[in-house]
C-alpha cells in the first residue's frame, strides 16, 4: 500500500491547502501533532491504514462509476451513477513547527483531529482512537445531493 499523507510545513498556508482542496471537491482531514507525543506516534500507522482504505474505496466506487457505460449524462438517474463519495485528503501538522496556526486555531492537546470541507470546520475530534476518526470520516464523506 501506497502512504499519501501530506505534511504541512511551517513555510505551507494552511489555509490555501483548504481552499485548493475545496477546489477539488475533497475534504481535508488535519492531523495535529507533536515529535514528542507518544500517543500521536501510536496512532499513526493506523491512520495510514485508514487513509489507503479511503482511497481504494474511493478509487473502487469511481472504477465502477466510470465504467458504466450506461450513463447517459441526460438521464435523470445519472445522480446515482457518480462517486457518492468524496476523496479526503490527510495532512500531517507538527504544532511545534506550525505554532503560529496551532494556536490561532486553540489546539491545546495532541493527536488532534479537524475535517474541513474548505474553509468550514465540519467535525473535529482529540485521543488517539482511531474508531473516532473513521466515525469523524465517515460522517461527512457522503456527497450531499
Amino acid at each position: 500500500m501506497i502512504n499519501y499523507m501530506k505534511i504541512i510545513e511551517s513555510s505551507d498556508n494552511p489555509i490555501e491547502i483548504l481552499k485548493n482542496d475545496k477546489k477539488e471537491n475533497s475534504l481535508s482531514l488535519y492531523y495535529f501533532t507533536a515529535s514528542w507525543c507518544g500517543p500521536c506516534k501510536r496512532i499513526f500507522p493506523s491512520l495510514l491504514d485508514l487513509e489507503n482504505k479511503l482511497k481504494e474505496q474511493y478509487n473502487k466506487l469511481e472504477e465502477e462509476t466510470s465504467s458504466d457505460e450506461s450513463t447517459d449524462l441526460s438521464d435523470t438517474d445519472s445522480e446515482d451513477k457518480i462517486n457518492p463519495l468524496r476523496k479526503v485528503v490527510f495532512y500531517k501538522i507538527d504544532i511545534n513547527e506550525n505554532d503560529e496556526y496551532s494556536d490561532s486555531l486553540n489546539i491545546k492537546s495532541v493527536p488532534t483531529f479537524h475535517l474541513y470541507d474548505g474553509e468550514e470546520l465540519l467535525d473535529q475530534t482529540t485521543g488517539a482512537n482511531i474508531q473516532k476518526i473513521g466515525e469523524l470520516i465517515t460522517n461527512n464523506i457522503k456527497i450531499k445531493k
